[in-house]
Parts: structure tokens; C-alpha cells; sequence
């Protein structure tokens, strides 16, 4: 930004996502609703996608939409409808599909299920759609037949505006499964004092005398999965300079929600092929970084690796393996191309991380797969501890 006034001169910005939808491509157009990010369980929260095409079928062609849940989580959603058509006259005209989780079905970790869109075509004398890829989305699914606290942010994001003109947002909370019949249960909210809290009724209380402002919540057997909308404001009498520095919320420890491969080195190594390249939050710019004395001894030092899924609740197993890096190996044997070609690696897989993902790192024209292992692989760390959670009956 650049402007005559010093003020507004060169500040920073906050870079803005778009999504572009190519029209000239036969395919989906799939977008999530604001409450489609997430399907709860229990006394259950819908998601929904709403569906059209890209571009118009041609004349006489009918194009068909079938949804489907990848393996293995056929049996944790229902959606409603699973069949799609559209034609040359219905194309933009979206069709919105219902996600429900199916409930009573189990103690389960909070999950990403695939939902996928397979396209066929039918008619026309040029069909447009025919061999028109799959399309996935994930949705959420919150188990709720375990107790735990269910946030949903409006459009995904909750974003205030201090100053003459504040903006508030807001957010809802609720429980996953119902109290006992005797049962309060109080949620504390605390803020750093940036932003203030508010609510109504007189289930939302203020804690007085705290050095950062603090709330209470509170939920029972009747209002349980009742959404409660939480405004969110900035604090005017905040006067802390913002330092623009990246922070990252609290999750729960739940390796479930390890989507792609982990590599974890435990110190400079010369097994290592190439530079490492670095990823800098601050200045959302990337470079490289030359390998060089890091301190420490290497060969006495320990270096440990601690693994949490204590917040998980449901039963898993997971395997501790080693194997020998082959970056000659044929294309569905796992590798790391960052070591080099005899490199003993470790890997914890399983606990419901991602399996192995293949990636052409060529071009469309020479494809060139490889299959990355999945889980967390180690090299170079001498302890790796997992500290896992409790199943819950239920």
C-alpha cells in the first residue's frame, strides 16, 4: 500500500486467498457453507456442499455426479442427495447436498472423511464432460459420543477491527455429547487481553479482578447442543503495539490429524543431499539455508523426539519400523529424496496419520511419482517417545 500519508504508507498487509474457478474446464464448482466445514454427532450439526458445474454440457448431454466416501470411512457419513444431473439448461444452477455423521457408531477421534465427486457424461454429439476427473473434499467430523467442546467460526475465521470504527465477529460453541441430568458444566474463557468477550443471557458471565479478561459458560443436560454465539471485539483500552508475529492456536494432540508425511532430522547430517529450504512465517518469503555448525556434540548429545496423542479417545495401533533409503527404488517403494541412497531410516505409522502419498515430481509430459512414506519418519534422533490417550467406552 502506498499512500501520501505516513501512516498508511507501506504498511503491512494482510495477504488475501482467492480461489479461481476455471470456466473453460469441464469440472465441479464445489463450495462449503458456512456451517459445512464440520458434521457433528449426537444431536447433529448438518454440513453441506453446494454443487454445479463449471462450464455448459453441450447440447443433449447430461452429466451425472455421484458422491461416495473413500475407504475407510464409508460408514461415518450420510449424504443426501448422492446423485446429481445436470444439462445445458441446469448447469449453474447449484444443488446443495447434506452431510450428516452418522451417530451412536462408537468412541471415535475427530476426523477428515473424503468425499468424493465422480463426473460421467451421457449424450451430445461432443460431449464436454466425458473423462472429466474426480473431485474430493474433506469434511470434518466431530465424534459425539465422546465429551468434548465443539467450535465453529463463521466463514472459517474469526477477524476483529479496533479503532473509530471497530468490527466485531463472532463464533458458536457447544458440547458433543449430552451431560448428565444433574451435570453443569463450565467452560472458562480467557482472552490476552487484546480482544474482549460477550454473550448473551445469563449463562455468559464476566470474571471480575482477572489480569486478563475472563469468562465463564455454561451448558446442561437441556442446552447441550444448543450453538451459543460468543461476540469477539477488540479491547479499546488495549494499547500493546501489535509485533505482526505468527502465532499458531492450541490443537488437540490427535495424530489423526497428520494429513501428509513428516520428516524429522535430529541434527546436521551429512546424510543430507543438497540445502534445506526454509519457510519464513514472518516475511511469508522462502530461500535457503547453508548447512554449518549448529553447536552442540552431536555424537553425545541425545536427541529426543516426544509424539502426543494423549487427547485422542479411541483404541489405535501404531508401528515403530526402520528402512534402508533407495533413491533408485521403483516408484511404489516408499523414499526420501532428501538423504541419500543407503540412509537407515526410522518411521512411526499408523495411529490414524496419513499413509504413504505419491507426488509426481516430474512433469505431465515425463511424470516422475514418488511415493513419500507416511506417518513421521526420523532420521538422526537417538529417543522418539509416544505418549498416547485413553480409550473411551463411551
Amino acid at each position: 500500500m502506498i499512500s501520501a500519508q505516513s501512516r498508511f504508507n507501506a504498511p503491512t498487509v494482510v495477504d488475501v486467498e482467492v480461489t479461481i474457478v476455471d470456466n473453460d474446464r469441464a469440472g465441479l464448482d464445489l463450495r462449503e457453507t458456512n456451517a459445512a466445514r464440520s458434521s457433528s454427532r449426537g444431536e447433529r450439526l448438518h454440513g453441506y456442499i453446494r454443487v454445479s458445474l463449471t462450464r455448459a454440457p453441450t447440447a443433449l448431454e447430461t452429466v451425472t455426479v455421484t458422491l461416495s466416501v473413500d475407504s475407510p470411512y464409508q460408514n461415518q457419513i450420510l449424504l443426501s442427495p448422492a446423485t446429481l444431473s445436470f444439462d445445458s439448461t441446469t448447469w449453474n444452477t447449484p444443488v446443495f447436498i447434506t452431510i450428516t455423521a452418522v451417530a451412536t457408531d462408537g468412541v471415535e477421534d475427530q476426523m477428515l472423511v473424503p468425499i468424493r465427486h465422480h463426473l460421467s457424461s451421457n449424450g451430445g454429439t461432443s460431449p464436454i464432460y466425458v473423462g472429466a476427473p474426480d473431485q474430493v473434499l474433506k469434511a470434518t467430523v466431530v465424534d459425539g459420543d465422546s465429551p468434548a467442546l465443539f467450535v465453529r467460526e463463521t466463514d472459517g475465521s474469526t477477524m476483529v477491527m479496533a479503532g473509530s470504527t471497530p468490527q466485531s465477529d463472532h463464533y458458536f460453541v457447544r458440547l458433543t455429547q449430552a451431560p448428565a441430568a444433574d451435570e453443569t458444566v463450565t467452560l472458562t474463557l480467557r482472552t490476552d487481553g487484546q480482544t474482549l468477550l460477550s454473550g448473551a443471557g445469563p449463562r455468559f458471565q464476566t470474571v471480575e479482578s482477572q489480569q486478563t479478561p475472563t469468562y465463564t459458560l455454561t451448558f446442561n443436560a437441556v442446552n447441550w447442543s444448543q450453538e451459543f454465539q460468543i461476540i469477539v471485539s477488540a479491547n479499546p483500552a488495549n494499547n500493546n503495539a501489535n509485533d505482526l508475529q505468527e502465532s499458531f492456536p492450541k490443537q488437540l494432540h490427535q495424530l489423526g490429524r497428520l494429513e501428509g508425511p513428516l520428516i524429522v532430522e535430529g541434527g546436521p547430517s551429512r546424510a543430507r543431499t543438497g540445502n534445506s529450504r526454509l519457510v519464513w512465517f514472518t516475511n511469508r518469503d522462502s530461500g535457503f539455508i547453508e548447512r554449518g555448525n549448529l553447536g552442540g556434540n552431536e555424537l553425545g548429545d541425545v536427541d529426543v523426539v516426544n509424539v502426543f496423542d494423549d487427547a485422542s479417545v479411541a483404541g489405535k495401533t501404531g508401528t515403530m519400523t526402520s528402512f534402508v533409503n533407495d533413491l533408485a527404488a521403483n516408484a511404489n517403494t516408499p523414499k526420501v529424496l532428501d538423504y541419500a541412497t543407503g540412509t537407515k531410516l526410522y518411521r512411526l505409522s499408523g495411529l490414524d496419520m496419513a499413509d504413504d502419498l505419491t507426488l509426481n515430481q516430474g512433469t505431465p509430459a515425463n511424470p516422475n511419482n514418488v511415493r513419500f512414506p507416511g506417518g513421521i519418519t526420523f532420521h538422526g534422533v537417538e529417543v522418539v517417545e509416544a505418549m498416547l490417550g485413553k480409550e473411551m467406552t463411551g
